[in-house]
């Protein structure tokens, strides 16, 4: 958990995994493909042809651009921010300012889409 200004804030990992998603019109996991098979039947001396259903399971597919930016924002939020006792949490919107745009963007970004939440 990272603290600013005094709450605790966590990422929650379900809303992650939702947001990361590409959604798929298919709800279901499994895809069925249909094959067609010649074999060649000596005695008879022809071809007989078989239709078989084969069933695949789909895997979820993630969306790598807001993957790449997700991780990165993550990265930066835990890099960038140093509480290092200099901020006075009854100052407010005074402390804000001395956090940098970057932090300022990351946190912002997070919390609207649900991800960081406050404890």
């Amino acid at each position: 958990m990272i603290k600013v200004h005094g709450e605790f804030y966590y990422i929650d990992f379900k809303v992650l995994d939702d947001f990361l998603l590409i959604e798929d019109k298919n709800s279901n996991n499994i895809q069925t493909t249909k094959e067609t098979i010649r074999e060649y039947n000596e005695d008879m001396k022809l071809y007989n042809t078989k239709e078989i259903e084969k069933e695949h399971i789909k895997h979820k597919e993630i969306n790598g651009v807001r993957y790449d930016l997700i991780s990165r924002f993550i990265e930066d939020l835990v890099l960038s921010y140093d509480d290092d006792g200099e901020t006075d949490p009854m100052l407010g919107s005074n402390n804000l300012e001395k956090l940098s745009n970057r932090f300022k963007l990351t946190f912002n970004t997070l919390v609207n889409y649900n991800i960081l939440k406050k404890k």
